[in-house]
């Protein structure tokens, strides 16, 4: 049948065709097999395929293309700040557009965009090529599993091509008709971070690994039948709910279920994929990128570094942070570090103030060496450390000397942190934003006023701080050490940054205590264990509405929050304790 079918498929797909065509393409008993079947017809010359073949190629039939553009793309920094990596041109096309526009040659009507990321960006194409968009509420929390999901839940998973936003085919593989489920393949040299397959003689994918060397490995887009998309579905929705899963792609699940779904190699739609995974792969292809990057953060760095874009190398995106992004990059043989401030941090941080102060630590020789520093928009390019090791709870003594040594610095600046005033001002963040409160934080934002009130009351001498000193703001090169993330940086009082490292690494009691004596060089008294832990409770419940905050804008941090909320809790009774108050 499967000769008969790309046959069939070929006359539908080219109607005018004459048998001198098809004999330049296919074998002669393949079309007398057909003709015999009643299936296809000659008339004036032009073959066509008969009611009778229409019929046999119905079950066949493509009945729509489902486009995954819900991901962040987080690799293809710094445009994924900007844009979502399927809306990057090339060629002077985005490549969803291009995708949309191959789906249509090819005759597929029904066209479906899963986004999250962004999603709004993607809303002009369902006016300008009448396609359907389709929100994924979970991108956020969970990997294309979730686009799978929610395509079941819209149900229009059915003879399916399912393909990612973000590559660029070269060559169109697409039809109207699909003999069986399909995955594009490609041959890998050497070893690549692309799933590795095997599979028997007829294509038949029958074994599947995290990695492929010197093999085939599955790559961009595939096709799914009707009966293949009802189990997926099926094992998709048992899996959903349970977080184990929750960063699976839906790859992951055919192979779990490999026994109960057949998958075939297509390597001659595997040649037509290109991915980029970087600018340099991207210039490479689109040489315009080479004369404009379409990119402010890389305009800054040609700039600023007196670079053109082709000495750009190496743009490689670093761990996120809790409040920025950043990534590293080469110039000219030196490496550096793009820092661009987080979502809806221009409320939460005066990069003003952040500038003021690196220019108050400087003769400390404590922090990164800063290039450029633009506070309006709140990005800085740095000098990379070079041999960089993160510091570990080990290294305690070694951060208390340092934060030490920074509060009897003498450095004065204008700006301060009163953490009152912080706490008040992300509760009415939280209360205009409508936040969603951790159960039980509202009843104790209340509690914790008598302990506002005993900070104001009984602070120690304020004192320049760093304000987040906790251990992975640390950093060893070579002998020396370095403290990172002045943003918060401010004149307030030093047992904040104590209170800081505690909630952060979640520390009992006992280890607070013994940070205390680290820090006095003495052994605490009681007033100052209570102030210690007065702080700490207010820090809690600090960060707790930063993340209630946070998550208003769609951003989500684990247990964070209300781990820290619950921290906050403890340290209230332990100051209770200390102090009888309450």
């Amino acid at each position: 049948m499967v000769n008969s079918f790309v046959v069939l498929r070929d006359i539908i797909e080219n109607n005018a065709l004459t048998l001198n065509d098809l004999l330049s393409k296919f074998e002669f008993p393949a079309i007398q097999e057909l003709s015999n079947s009643n299936l296809i017809e000659e008339s004036k010359g032009v073959v066509s395929v008969t009611e009778e073949g229409l019929a046999k190629m119905k079950p066949f039939k493509v009945d729509n293309a489902i486009i995954m553009a819900a991901g962040m793309g987080s690799r293809f920094v710094p445009y994924s700040y900007y844009i979502p990596k399927g809306l990057i041109e090339v060629n002077d096309v985005p490549l969803v557009e291009r995708q949309i526009i191959q789906f249509r040659d090819a005759g597929i009507e029904n066209i479906y965009i899963i986004v999250g990321y962004m999603g709004k960006q993607f809303e002009y194409l369902a006016k300008k090529y009448d396609v359907k968009i389709i929100q994924n509420l979970d991108f956020a929390t969970k990997n294309n599993i979730s686009s799978l999901y929610y395509a079941n839940k819209e149900g229009i998973l059915g003879n399916s091509y399912l393909t990612p936003s973000d590559i660029y085919i070269e060559d169109n593989v697409f039809h109207q008709y699909e003999y069986h489920s399909w995955y594009a393949t490609k041959y890998f040299e050497g070893k690549v971070s692309e799933w590795g397959i095997e599979c028997d003689d007829t294509g038949l994918i029958n074994n599947v690994s995290k990695s492929a060397v010197n093999q085939e490995a599955m790559y961009g887009t595939a096709f799914l039948s009707k009966s293949f998309t009802k189990v997926l579905a099926e094992k998709i929705v048992d899996l959903y709910e349970d977080e184990s899963f929750s960063q699976w792609y839906w790859e992951d699940v055919y192979i779990k279920f490999m026994n109960e779904l057949r998958l075939y190699s297509n390597l001659s739609a595997g040649e037509s994929v290109l991915e980029f995974e970087c600018y340099e792969e991207l210039r490479e292809f689109d040489t315009s990128y080479c004369k404009n990057a379409r990119n402010p953060l890389l305009d800054i760095i040609c700039k600023e570094l007196d670079c053109s874009l082709s000495d750009i190398h190496g743009i490689t995106p670093l761990k996120v942070g809790m409040t920025n992004d950043s990534f590293k990059f080469t110039v000219k043989d030196a490496d550096y570090v793009f820092r661009v401030a987080g979502e809806g941090t221009d409320v939460l941080i005066d990069r003003y103030a952040e500038a003021k102060s690196y220019e108050a630590i400087q003769h400390l020789n404590i922090s990164d060496e800063i290039i450029y520093f633009d506070p309006k928009k709140g990005i800085k390019i740095a000098k990379y450390i070079k041999n960089a090791k993160q510091f570990t709870e080990e290294d305690i003594e070694v951060m208390i000397g340092t934060i030490r040594k920074l509060h009897e610095s003498d450095i004065e600046v204008e700006h301060k942190f009163d953490v009152n005033e912080r706490i008040e001002y992300y509760f009415n963040l939280c209360e205009s934003n409508e936040a969603k409160y951790y159960p039980g934080l509202l009843d104790h934002y209340d509690k914790i006023r008598e302990i506002r009130d005993y900070v104001d009351a009984n602070h120690n001498e304020l004192c320049f701080c760093h304000i987040d000193p906790i251990v992975l703001n640390f950093v060893w090169s070579d002998d020396k050490h370095h403290l990172l993330d002045w943003e918060y940086s401010a004149i307030s009082d030093p047992y904040l940054d104590l209170a800081m490292i505690v909630l952060f690494s979640y520390l009992p009691v006992n280890e607070t205590d013994e940070l205390l004596r680290l820090y006095l060089e003495e052994e605490p008294n009681e007033y100052q264990n209570a102030l210690l832990y007065a702080y700490c409770s207010l820090v809690g419940v600090l960060w707790a509405l930063w993340t209630q905050y946070k998550e208003t804008r769609g951003e989500t941090y684990g247990t964070y929050g209300i781990d820290q909320f619950k921290w906050s809790e403890l340290y209230y009774d332990e100051f209770v304790k200390v102090t009888k108050v309450g």
